[in-house]
């Protein structure tokens, strides 16, 4: 009797544990929980709520409003994994719906913006608004939301209200700390509208003359309420003034709007999208542009990259530093921390962008932050020899397209002394309008080479290039374009005459210039590049160039194997090797320069 009642009292409990087992997860599995993101200030989400099972996570995409940065959520398991500027934000192990609070805070970095003499619609004098963080500067307001005053153009913002402190582009980066700067706006009051001649166009006012003579021409965006969008070509034709300054309403300025003027100094909005090439023909005295940023900056990967790197530069302006620069074999060629530790008696700069832009032009900004003891490493790529020996003096839209992030930079350039300027801002202007639009809050190290958002940050505050790259599986050559080693390669046009004539200007200055190699896969030379050749111009270098030849040319040659995805960036292991050769080199220059 005893047996069959344990008996009866096993199967009653192996029953219940059965039940058990198989009803309480299937119950748990089929519940669906609402999750929910309440509305908050500082930031939006790409949906406020999802619908998932129990026990599983919930994943929502935070944006964050400009000025604002993540600060908590009011739930125990959580994690956030920042990409593009945006926030990943995934609440784990979800047991029921629930509201969850996200609080987003104002970044510590102030800018305190005085309308000095414009108003904001709110009828305020001043407007206080918070910097993104990741960027040593910040880019700042652009503007023309912010002050309005009738019969003036903001056209720039001032460290001093009378004008006399440091001048800064609408968008264009400042320096920033934890104490709130103060920036003034700059006005400039319209010249009298009834000293243009328009016609009526489908959205607007275009405008064909104008019978004034000012020294700055201030055009209005808009005349007897109507909004100004072109200029007529041949309209401005002859113009005196040695300033203009065109409106944010302005969409298209046609062929020789400005022929013959005295412009000098020219401002403009990115907003204007069709310029023509011919819109300032024989104007020889344009020798400075101005354009403030009015619409959202495009190009926020690898080529906004150049206003990080003239950052730091601008930060080290008064330090010895080394500075690295080519083009994208550059970004991906060093490990700088390690050249830092290395020369811990200079700070160590990665100048490298991209190689198809006339590096004229980059060389020159990057010299206006060079002093006397400084060191250029220069070390141009042979597949872009043409933009890379400054053989001309010809801008490409592509120059445009690196200084977008910080237009200020183009300022230090004396647009006199460069060709096809006009054409190659008309480029830029009308091929951004097809790029998708970004954000000032987004960096560089938000993304990957090809654009796609990254968990982990891709540069670091050297400028190179950091994400993990691994080695190749085969030493084949990934373009079919073969480069030539060759001494004739590089004397059929004035290769060394130019360079030469950038590096007088830096040896000018007191800074030492060295050229190196930029790596390269050896089986993606050309056939009459042999040992024999390459020797040959390894000496006509050392005896031609104005800079110490510091490298060896077959060091700089690589098996493909320690390529990534081109022919001249490396991968890690091979960023290992270039580094170290090229710390050796520096050492032997240091020596033999100045005996340390």
């Amino acid at each position: 009797m005893r047996q069959w009642i344990m008996r009866a009292v096993i199967l009653m409990l192996c029953a219940f544990l059965l039940t058990g087992c198989s009803q309480t997860p299937s119950a748990v599995q089929s519940k669906l929980c609402e999750v929910t993101i309440e509305e908050g200030t500082g930031f939006r989400t790409q949906r406020s709520s999802v619908t998932v099972r129990s026990g599983e996570d919930a994943v929502f995409l935070l944006i964050p409003e400009p000025g604002y940065t993540f600060g908590s959520v009011d739930y125990a398991d959580y994690t956030v994994l920042s990409s593009g500027g945006k926030q990943t934000l995934t609440l784990c192990g979800i047991r029921d719906s629930t509201a969850v609070r996200v609080t987003f805070l104002p970044c510590a970095r102030k800018l305190r913006y005085h309308g000095n003499g414009g108003l904001t619609g709110k009828g305020e004098e001043s407007v206080t608004l918070s910097v993104s963080d990741g960027k040593l500067r910040g880019n700042t307001s652009q503007g023309t939301h912010l002050f309005h005053w009738e019969g003036y153009t903001l056209y720039a913002w001032n460290t001093q209200p009378d004008g006399s402190g440091v001048q800064i582009g609408l968008g264009s980066r400042t320096e920033v700390s934890e104490e709130t700067r103060d920036l003034y706006a700059m006005w400039q009051p319209w010249s009298d509208e009834m000293l243009f001649s328009t016609q009526e166009s489908t959205d607007g006012l275009l405008l064909t003359g104008f019978a004034g003579k000012t020294d700055t021409l201030c055009i209005p965006p808009s005349i007897h309420g109507q909004p100004i969008v072109g200029i007529a070509p041949g309209a401005f034709s002859g113009l005196a003034s040695s300033t203009v300054i065109l409106p944010s309403t302005l969409r298209e300025v046609g062929a020789d709007a400005f022929h013959s003027s005295a412009v000098e100094e020219l401002y403009l909005f990115d907003s204007l999208t069709r310029l023509d090439p011919l819109a300032f023909s024989n104007c020889g005295a344009l020798a400075h542009i101005h354009i403030n940023a009015a619409t959202a900056p495009r190009y926020m990967t690898y080529f906004a990259t150049f206003a990080d790197k003239y950052d730091r530069l601008l930060s080290l302006n008064d330090k010895p530093k080394i500075v690295l620069f080519s083009g994208s074999s550059a970004r991906f060629g060093f490990d700088c921390p390690l050249l830092d530790e290395r020369f811990p008696e200079y700070d160590v700069v990665n100048m490298g962008v991209f190689a198809y832009s006339n590096s004229r032009p980059q060389m020159e900004i990057i010299l206006s932050c060079m002093q006397e003891g400084d060191v250029l490493v220069h070390a141009p790529e042979f597949d872009a020899s043409n933009y890379q020996f400054c053989t001309d003096n010809v801008l490409s839209h592509t120059l445009f397209n690196m200084m977008e992030a910080n237009y200020d930079a183009l300022t230090m350039l004396d647009m006199r002394t460069y060709d096809h300027v006009i054409p190659a801002l008309s480029a830029y202007l009308n091929i951004r309008t097809g790029v998708e639009e970004g954000s000032y809050a987004f960096c560089p190290s938000d993304f990957d080479e090809d654009g796609n958002p990254s968990a982990v940050p891709t540069y670091n505050a050297y400028g190179d290039y950091t994400l993990p790259r691994p080695n190749a599986s085969s030493s084949k050559p990934i373009y079919g374009l073969p480069v030539r080693y060759t001494v004739e390669a590089f004397t059929n046009e004035p290769f060394a005459e130019s360079l030469n004539a950038v590096y007088d200007r830096f040896a000018n200055a007191g800074v030492r210039v060295y050229f190196s190699y930029a790596p390269r896969n050896i089986e993606a030379l050309s056939m009459d590049s042999t040992e024999k050749a390459r020797a040959e111009l390894d000496a006509y270098f050392r005896r031609t160039l104005h800079a110490r030849v510091i490298s060896d040319i077959e060091e700089s040659l690589f098996s493909g194997i320690y390529m990534f995805e081109t022919d001249n960036h490396l991968s890690t292991e091979g960023v290992a090797i270039h580094t170290q050769r090229i710390i050796r080199d520096l050492q032997a220059a240091f020596m033999a320069d100045t005996g340390l």
